[in-house]
């Protein structure tokens, strides 16, 4: 039976070598690899830092904007709360104007009859010149505070309603109640027109009759003053010269319901008045027309 070779020490050497080489190899050729990765990963690094800076900047940039954004929407809402407020207040305060001149115009014209009846009794013409004052005085308060300046407007946009035939038995109750409000506001503000027109007559013959008044204590202080200067035999003086009394000196220069005003503000009446007619004639028509429409859709 033969017996294993030993090895020659020839061979031994090339294993020895091979043993201490290889390893020597294997790790030369690792770090150059991990070389090339890590300059690769070191660039991709310097690549991102740079992206990574600039993407910081645009995101700083951009909340600023965003903060800037909502600082002015704070604002916005701030000043929308606040538009709010004043509103609601405004429209408390026009509420309480309009309570107080619906007191002022009744404590008013009871004034002015007490104070027209207070100078027609009158024997005194100074007195009743300084009633007539406070007579005008009172119409040019009256004037400033509380004077009637509603405006009578009327929407035309109920003209473009009409039977459509497509129209169902609600539309048809929905544009019949629409009309039938328009129509009582139409009736409202022939009401409030015709009111207008009395008070405005009823403030010119004030007016007038407080003329009046100032005149006859004018024409008395005139003649006294003539009286005296014959008296004492004293040439007249000129018109000029004279001293004014002071009833005399109370006498408007303004018109507040002057002859040309007068006819201006009849001429509107009649010209509204007219126009609110028309719109209730046409508007009774066109209810009419809708309610015979819903007879025919056998609507309660």
């Amino acid at each position: 039976m033969k017996t294993a070779r030993a090895p020659r020490r020839q061979d031994c050497k090339i294993i020895l070598l091979l043993l201490v080489f290889l390893p020597v190899f294997a790790f030369a050729e690792s770090t150059e690899t991990l070389s090339n990765k890590i300059l690769a990963l070191n660039q991709q690094i310097a690549n991102t830092t740079k992206d990574l800076q600039q993407e910081e900047r645009n995101n700083a940039n951009l909340l600023s904007r965003v903060q800037e954004s909502k600082d002015a929407l704070k604002a916005a809402y701030a000043s929308a709360e606040q538009l709010n407020a004043l509103n609601g207040h405004l429209n408390k305060l026009r509420e309480q104007h309009a309570s107080l001149c619906k007191d002022w115009r009744v404590s008013y014209a009871q004034t002015v009859d007490d104070l027209l009846t207070k100078a027609q009794n009158e024997k005194n013409p100074k007195q009743k010149g300084v009633l007539g004052k406070q007579l005008q005085d009172l119409q040019k308060q009256n004037v400033r505070l509380c004077a009637d300046s509603t405006r009578i407007i009327v929407s035309q946009e109920w003209r473009s309603i009409r039977t459509e035939p497509y129209d169902g038995p609600q539309e048809i109750k929905q544009k019949i109640r629409l009309l039938q409000e328009i129509s009582r506001e139409i009736n409202i503000h022939l009401a409030r027109l015709d009111q207008q027109l009395q008070d405005f007559r009823k403030e010119r013959k004030t007016k007038e009759r407080a003329e009046e008044f100032i005149q006859e204590s004018t024409l008395f202080t005139d003649n006294v003053a003539v009286r005296r200067a014959d008296t004492a035999l004293a040439p007249l003086s000129a018109p000029g010269d004279r001293e004014s009394s002071p009833v005399s000196d109370i006498v408007t220069t303004g018109e507040l319901y002057g002859k040309e005003q007068q006819e201006q503000f009849e001429l509107q009446y009649q010209q509204k008045k007219k126009e609110l007619l028309t719109q209730q004639k046409d508007l009774t028509q066109k209810l009419q027309e809708l309610k015979t429409r819903a007879q025919q859709l056998e609507i309660p």
